[in-house]
């Protein structure tokens, strides 16, 4: 009997083992963090501990990061975080987020007190592995500066030294201390103050130690003597407009800048020369295409002279939105066999659909006869469909893969326009389709919220090897427009905070503009020299359509888009 029981079991688990077959797959569901609430600096100070800078989602296999901007008195081994939002992405599931979002596991805790002191690894759980990090950054703002000093002071935080520039015959024996400040306000302990350390004989070497949180940090103080007070210390010529850098003597009655065309003698003062201490900044409006030279003066000193040439100031292609053609039932916002600019045109027409076109509602004042007409629509086919934003952008739509778009962004540019200029009116609706279970980071977005317009210039020096791959990692933008978005995946989705971005700016219409309004969008630039290799315009009806989100009531005008290169005031509006 009892062998009988074996056998019988044996059996059983031979059967088991070669019959019995598991086929039903686990759900796929792709786990994200969509935002991070910030709890205090400290039980004193109720200011907030950090702020959420931007979420990039990796490619397929890669580290997914929260980037967080710490607060500067913020203890970074010590950062309060209230509460966490997840998202996700259901795959072959009829799971919904409110199911899913619950059961989500993550390695280590990620609310409550936590050392970001180093980027923090977490893995996100439930039934795949997803792999995140938390990387906090914390911008210190340190000064020290003397009376009667040249130019800025060098500070630098790795090697702790402090170098100040004085004029020749300085007494280093009696010098100011104007301010110090070399850690956060408030926290920070000095061995000695700004006054008792103008007391010291700088002909050495000196050093102050800080405290913060009982950690100690020596810092040497050098002074250096400079054979000259003025030195020109930048001169950048873009197209129509030369930015100027100068260090002077700190307390100067008179500093500034001097300009003259190349192969001139007279030589102009420049205007509105901004001071602060020995460091001095403005602008000149110029032409294109000229040579200058410019020099700096602190009172009767002056720089040399240094010869700078300004740019050319290429336009947009078919900027007045006067050239159309169709094909194959697909309209397109050029001239066939001349591509410049981009819709979501060819893959709304398999839904019988066409988001963008030209009509004859032109702006006043217009020599043209067509602007660019931008409508939001649900796009259905065979039943099945999803949201679409009317959408207009410099580069080319690449293809559909299902019901999504795979687009390339960016047309060449090489000179550095100040300014984006444009006509438009716009409508906005309440959003009435969320076709993604994707969301934009940091955004609660529902049925019946505003929907805004949205249009965005972006300089940069992309290239397709990095930008341009699709989310599978395929390279299928081209050099001409190489910024890849690809639909299936945010992963994919332009940052405009990301590195290759040295200029960047902005307007979105959160109101119905019923009359044709002129606006211009300021480029700001975080780079200074270096010059780009592409632009990238994006106009859209709704702000989240890459999401698929928004309303089919939205609608914007576009007409006579064009570039700038004089200097326009950042605040312009």
């Amino acid at each position: 009997m009892k062998y009988f029981i074996y056998s019988c079991m044996t059996a059983v688990a031979l059967l088991a083992g070669s019959c019995i077959k598991n086929d039903i797959p686990y759900p796929v569901i792709e786990l994200k963090i969509e935002d991070m609430e910030s709890g205090s600096v400290s039980q004193d100070n109720p200011a907030p501990a950090f702020t959420l800078q931007s979420i990039e989602l990796g490619k397929q296999g890669e580290i997914s990061t929260v980037y967080l901007q710490l607060n500067e008195q913020c203890d970074a081994h010590n950062v309060e975080v209230k509460s966490v939002k997840f998202g996700c992405v259901p795959h072959n599931t009829t799971l919904t987020p409110e199911d899913i979002i619950p059961k989500i596991q993550t390695s280590c805790p990620l609310t409550g007190h936590l050392d970001l002191s180093q980027p923090l690894p977490v893995t996100l759980t439930l039934y795949q592995d997803y792999e995140w990090q938390i990387v906090a950054t914390q911008q210190m703002s340190y000064q020290f500066t003397v009376a009667g000093q040249i130019g800025g002071t060098t500070i630098d935080t790795d090697k702790h030294t402090i170098t100040v520039y004085m004029p020749q015959g300085t007494d280093l024996k009696h010098l100011t201390i104007k301010e110090m400040k070399l850690g956060p306000d408030g926290i920070t302990e000095y061995d000695v103050t700004k006054e008792e350390l103008s007391q010291r004989d700088f002909t050495s070497p000196q050093q102050v130690v800080t405290t913060i949180r009982e950690k100690s940090t020596t810092w040497t103080i050098n002074v250096t003597i400079l054979e000259h007070t003025v030195n020109l210390t930048g001169a950048y010529a873009w197209s129509k407009v030369i930015w100027l850098y100068g260090s002077g003597l700190d307390g100067a009655q008179k500093m500034g800048f001097r300009y003259r065309k190349s192969g001139t003698e007279a030589w102009t003062e420049v205007k509105d020369v901004k001071v602060e201490g020995g460091k001095f900044s403005a602008h000149v409006a110029a032409e294109a295409e000229t040579s200058y030279e410019v020099k700096a003066y602190c009172n009767d000193e002056e720089s040399p002279a240094k010869t700078v040439t300004t740019g050319t100031t290429p336009q947009l292609v078919n900027g007045g939105m006067e050239d159309w053609y169709t094909k194959n039932d697909v309209v397109y916002p050029f001239l066939e066999g001349n591509p410049y600019w981009g819709t979501g045109n060819p893959g709304a027409k398999i839904g019988g659909k066409t988001l963008t076109q030209g009509v004859s509602d032109i702006r006043p004042g217009s020599s043209g006869r067509q602007s660019a007409w931008l409508k939001s629509y649900h796009v259905t086919v065979l039943g099945l469909g999803k949201f679409a934003a009317g959408n207009l952008f410099t580069g080319e739509y690449l293809r559909t893969a299902g019901t999504n778009g795979i687009i390339a962004f960016g047309r060449p540019m090489t000179q550095r326009p100040t300014a984006l200029r444009f006509w438009m009116k716009g409508k906005v609706g309440k959003i009435d389709r969320i076709d993604s279970q994707n969301r934009p980071a940091g955004q609660d977005v529902a049925i019946g919220d505003p929907d805004m317009n949205k249009v965005y210039i972006a300089m940069g020096t992309w290239t397709k090897e990095e930008y341009g791959r699709d989310k599978d990692g395929n390279v299928v933008a081209n050099d001409n427009s190489p910024i890849c978005v690809d639909t299936r995946s945010v992963a994919t989705f332009f940052n405009p905070k990301s590195k290759d971005v040295i200029g960047y700016g902005e307007r979105v219409f959160d109101k119905n503009v019923d009359e044709w309004t002129q606006v211009t969008i300021p480029v700001e630039y975080s780079d200074m020299e270096t010059a780009p290799t592409h632009v990238m315009i994006v106009c859209t009806a709704s702000i989240w359509g890459d999401y698929f989100i928004g309303s089919t009531q939205s609608e914007l005008w576009i007409d006579d888009m064009e570039l700038l290169y004089d200097y326009v005031d950042p605040s312009t509006k």
